[in-house]
């Protein structure tokens, strides 16, 4: 239906920003934590004080790696 977009609607960055967040701009920025703690942690500090001209981030989506522990 039309209310209720197929799974492959959802790969489409358009169609998400109509669906999912209507009238809102996602702005992507990343660090490489290298699977190391402490570049971890110091990558996330750069993006929530620099990123985006320092406006920082609203969100930080997980390692991409294992071997990076949470931050404490």
């Amino acid at each position: 239906s039309a209310t209720s977009p197929t799974p492959s609607a959802l790969t489409a960055p358009a169609t998400v920003e109509d669906h999912l967040l209507p009238g809102v701009t996602l702005l992507i920025a990343y660090k490489d934590s290298k699977c190391d703690a402490t570049q971890g942690l110091a990558a996330a500090l750069q993006l929530t004080q620099n990123a985006f001209g320092g406006a920082g981030v609203n969100a930080i989506i997980g390692a991409g790696c294992s071997g990076v522990p949470p931050a404490r």
